[in-house]
């Protein structure tokens, strides 16, 4: 399983590969379906751009972790792959949206 490789890179309510591939778009609404503005979707992009960063630090923290530490940190990062594999659209739904 793989996911786009970063940078990622925000601009505005997109999150684009540095190649330019729409990875998301970020939106902040409220129970009740009102915006509560910018700087909470702000917030959110600038931690979903960051993904592939957060990904590859744990990734190089693993090795120098030791006993049941490293089984608890590895299964957060095997989680963490699948979450952003099941949330990742599939090439059809880019295509049906125009994204392809």
């Amino acid at each position: 399983m793989a996911h786009t490789p970063g940078p990622w890179l925000e601009k505005g309510d997109e999150i684009r590969a540095s190649d330019g591939t729409p990875i998301c778009q970020v939106f902040a609404v409220d129970a009740d379906d009102t915006k509560r503005g910018r700087p909470v979707a702000d917030a959110n992009s600038r931690l979903i751009a960051s993904s592939p960063n957060l990904l590859a630090a744990l990734r190089i923290a693993l090795p120098h972790v030791e006993g049941e530490d490293r089984a608890v940190i590895l299964d957060a990062i095997k989680g963490a792959s699948l979450t952003a594999f099941l949330a990742t659209p599939s090439e059809e739904w880019k295509k049906q949206n125009g994204l392809a």
